[in-house]
């Protein structure tokens, strides 16, 4: 039903004929099974329709490669059906999953433990200080590189010690901070502060400006290298978090909703409630989570 209007509606945007084809294809799956699953038709989804039919995909071992063309195609469609004026909503829940052709580098938990003397270390020099809160945040709440782009000054509680995000779609979450992390952005702040930025961003350049997508990525490939002999992307420093989180026993779910991702099967591929129950979960399973820090860990 749907396949065939949207291969018009794609080829007047000018996507090549063998995108169209496949993008088709991936529709003309989706609605036998939303048929034959719900009786209905993709226009009539509600977002929980849809990701049962994401995570039978993603029980189908699809390679990454064809599971987000998949996606992409159920995107186009979304936003196919949203000129045609249908109020829909379960686009929302489609998210594009790191496709590589190797597994992703990542720091081991080991790794992780064996960097508990840099923790405790507040540095003097001003970029020093701002570099180590940005590799810090990365990996230890997990969030997004373009989420702590957009992260500002009123988004972080130092009372309540959580940091408040605006993640894909527009999701707000809120990522609890280790007691140690909140002491070293206290430090942070006061610094930064003095020096009297006329932006409310976070993370600020060396020339009080809003920060940018490469200077977080010079940070982290810096002082991952610095670390521990590997050089490392802000995503992989992602993927160490979640990684060392469910190998410490964090259900899924909990991951999920750390992670921000829109659904189940996202998160399930990805890692291969209240703001009190994710400070309790960090704290019991991060290996850096203990009030005050073990260095015989």
């Amino acid at each position: 039903m749907w396949a065939e209007r949207l291969a018009r509606y794609l080829e007047v945007r000018g996507y090549s004929p063998h995108t169209i084809t496949a993008y088709c294809a991936d529709v003309r799956q989706a609605e036998l099974f939303f048929k034959s699953e719900f009786g209905k038709t993709i226009a009539d989804l509600s977002v929980a329709e849809l990701e049962q039919y994401l995570i039978v995909l993603s029980q189908k071992r699809y390679r990454p490669r064809t599971l987000n063309r998949k996606m992409m195609a159920l995107r186009a469609l979304g936003r196919f059906l949203r000129w045609e004026g249908y109020p829909i909503t379960w686009d929302a829940s489609l998210e594009v999953i790191p496709a590589t052709a190797t597994l992703p580098q990542f720091l081991s938990e080991k790794e992780v433990v064996a960097i508990t003397d840099w923790l405790e270390e507040i540095p003097t020099e001003w970029r020093e200080l701002r570099d180590k809160v940005v590799f810090l945040l990365l990996i230890t709440t997990g969030m997004r590189r373009g989420e702590l782009l957009r992260v500002k000054v009123g988004d972080v509680d130092m009372n309540g010690r959580w940091i408040r995000v605006m993640g894909k779609g527009g999701k707000e979450r809120h990522l609890p901070l280790l007691e140690w992390m909140s002491a070293l952005l206290h430090s942070y702040l006061k610094e930064r502060n003095a020096r009297r930025p006329q932006v409310p961003h976070l993370i600020i350049t060396d020339k009080l400006r809003p920060p940018y997508p490469a200077m977080i990525y010079r940070i982290v490939r810096r002082l991952s290298y610095h670390l521990t002999g590997k050089i490392l992307s802000p995503h992989q420093l992602r993927h160490t978090f979640a990684t060392v989180l469910l190998n410490r026993g964090v259900d899924v779910m909990t991951l999920k909703e750390l992670l921000g991702h829109a659904s189940l099967a996202a998160t399930q591929i990805y890692t291969h409630t209240s703001i009190d129950q994710l400070k309790k979960a960090i704290i019991q399973a991060h290996p850096h989570g203990t009030e005050t820090i073990d260095k015989s860990a």
